[in-house]
């Protein structure tokens, strides 16, 4: 059996210098949590370094270099997959453009940046665009 992941949300209490635990969110889709991108209170972005769940199909997925990793998107409880086909993405962040929303993963193993608009109002991913750095 895979092991369950979550992601731990804490409150920082500066004054006693402390974290307090606020919530853990699970999902079945949490499958290789790499990095994720905080919007708010309650919303964010998880990359997922492997698609593989099961060791010998991550292993399978490493030796190949197999674009099984994605990037999924949870806001007031609901998560959804948001993007797909990317090879051990692990880095991720975001910025705002005036009404124009980016978000960003990078997947080293490529070599490669990923730029997708972002739409606020339902958190989805469009026009990809990749770019990748020069071998050599």
């Amino acid at each position: 059996m895979a092991p369950r992941h979550r992601i731990e949300l804490f409150e920082v209490d500066r004054q006693a210098r402390r974290l307090r635990p606020i919530t853990a969110l699970e999902s079945p889709l949490l499958i290789s949590p790499n990095d994720l991108y905080l919007l708010g209170e309650d919303e964010l972005y998880v990359t997922n370094d492997h698609g593989a769940k099961s060791g010998l199909g991550r292993l399978f997925e490493q030796l190949s270099f197999r674009a099984w990793g994605n990037v999924v998107h949870y806001r007031s409880g609901r998560w959804r997959l948001a993007a797909e086909e990317i090879t051990f993405p692990n880095g991720i962040t975001g910025r705002q453009l005036g009404t124009q929303s980016e978000l960003f993963v990078s997947s080293s193993t490529e070599g490669a940046l990923y730029r997708f608009r972002r739409d606020p109002e339902s958190g989805a991913l469009s026009e990809r665009t990749r770019w990748a750095a020069p071998l050599g």
